[in-house]
């Protein structure tokens, strides 16, 4: 999840990092009980607690290149996601 550090609105695309303070990470955690019962998904990732956010943040110093990041997921062990970012 990328931080954003001051107010922006219409920043250009070479612009934009100029704003970026950081980075951290983002959990989605949607109630499926609630996504399945109807057609706005939206409304099961509104639960307390659905999008927990850090504890970590990076400062955008220390990553010379978002786009050589790799995130790696695993549940049980099991790897799930293991890709760049880009």
């Amino acid at each position: 999840m990328i931080v954003i550090g001051k107010t922006a609105k219409d920043v250009s695309e070479d612009e934009a990092m100029d704003y970026v303070l950081g980075y951290t990470a983002a959990n989605d955690i949607s109630s499926r009980a609630q996504q399945f019962a109807q057609s706005q998904w939206c409304f099961s990732k509104g639960f307390d607690g659905a999008c927990p956010i850090g504890p970590a943040f990076v400062p955008k110093e220390v990553v010379p290149d978002i786009n050589e990041v790799v995130i790696r997921g695993a549940r049980n062990g099991k790897v799930c996601q293991d890709s760049k970012l880009e």
